[in-house]
């Protein structure tokens, strides 16, 4: 499968269904924005935060009716506060009736990467989320935030595990 801005390979994302150029960073996803597990509805405007893998702009967003996040349209990576990421994760894994994913190890190697918060720009920490699914959560203590890839968070949803208040 080959990029269709740059003619380059396209590579699959590690536990996830979407690719990634490496030559020109495009994102080629199966589903639209507003689609999937985790649709983000675009609120169209643009904010002074900065995507950390892409450099781009992030776009004002919402994930549910009460939370905004800040999210790439690139890669579709989105920012929000540490506390509306707990109430949004005990919803929706309540809410969720599907089937549950089978989990991926977790990939160490994510937790070299050391990307800049996308409102300070100081180094977010990079650690393992201990909650359901396998996955590397970044953070900015300071700024009270995290970030996450796309994909993340539906992996948390659909990850086996307690239903209820987490």
């Amino acid at each position: 499968m080959n990029c269709v801005s740059c003619g380059g390979v396209l590579e699959k994302v590690y536990g996830q269904s979407h690719h990634w150029c490496r030559g020109c960073n495009l994102f080629e996803f199966p589903t639209a924005l507003d689609e999937g597990l985790i649709p983000i509805t675009s609120g169209g405007e643009s904010t002074s935060f900065r995507c950390p893998k892409c450099e781009v702009a992030l776009e004002v967003g919402s994930i549910t009716e009460s939370v905004q996040v800040c999210f790439c349209n690139n890669c579709r990576g989105f920012v929000t506060s540490s506390q509306s990421l707990g109430q949004v994760i005990t919803q929706m894994r309540s809410e969720y009736q599907g089937l549950d994913d089978q989990p991926h190890p977790l990939d160490s190697q994510e937790l070299e990467i050391y990307d800049a918060c996308p409102a300070c720009r100081v180094v977010k920490d990079s650690h393992p989320y201990y909650g359901p699914g396998n996955l590397v959560l970044n953070t900015c203590n300071p700024c009270q935030l995290a970030w996450l890839e796309h994909g993340e968070l539906a992996k948390i949803i659909r990850a086996p595990g307690p239903r209820g208040e987490l």
